[in-house]
């Protein structure tokens, strides 16, 4: 509470996962009584999209079928340390699959689970007070490719693992690319591998 703050409010961007917990919270204001935020994602979320595989990992979960996870330091790979994640749940505290994050994805794409002026909004990029566009909406990056081509997304990174997540509205298109290693640059990887299996 008392750091200096990074910027003036509204002129810069800087993302922060932990500003995530806070939207988590003021969530928790507005829900049913009773309903936590963990019981509104499974109920209105992850059972709606059918996304069985995508859980808040609590500090003693056992998960069935979790992968270990690794970090590398220099040229070597060693067992990653365990951090609890249940501090951030709304920021990178979920475990999941690739095969969920395209199920999420997928609901993105068009009106349905979602209103049109939902998606328009959570997708519309930020702008500073002085008007610069951030490319950053709601929780989704804007990346405009050289090729013209406009995706959508986010990446990710956690002790021991690194994720990439990118839709491509105008063929429908999702890529999930989850690995269990940190640190890790995909570089042009997954801008590469989505563009195999669309028409530009």
């Amino acid at each position: 509470m008392n750091d200096s703050l990074i910027n003036i409010p509204g002129t810069a961007y800087a993302y922060s996962s932990y500003g995530w917990n806070l939207i988590a919270a003021a969530m928790g204001k507005k829900l049913a009584s009773g309903t936590t935020f963990l019981g509104f994602m499974e109920q209105d979320v992850f059972e709606r999209l059918n996304m069985k595989n995508t859980i808040a990992e609590h500090m003693k979960s056992k998960i069935s079928r979790k992968m270990k996870f690794y970090e590398r330091e220099g040229v070597e790979v060693i067992s990653a340390s365990y951090v609890d994640n249940s501090y951030k749940w709304p920021g990178g505290g979920y475990v999941g699959t690739t095969e969920d994050l395209c199920r999420f994805g997928q609901a993105h794409m068009k009106v349905g689970f979602l209103t049109q002026s939902m998606l328009d909004e959570w997708m519309e990029s930020q702008k500073t007070r002085n008007g610069i566009a951030t490319d950053y909406g709601i929780g989704w990056r804007t990346f405009r490719r050289k090729n013209g081509e406009i995706y959508f997304g986010h990446s990710g990174s956690s002790v021991g693992g690194t994720t990439y997540f990118l839709i491509h509205k105008k063929t429908e298109t999702v890529l999930a690319i989850a690995a269990n290693l940190s640190p890790l640059n995909y570089e042009e990887l997954p801008f590469e591998l989505i563009e195999m299996f669309i028409d530009i």
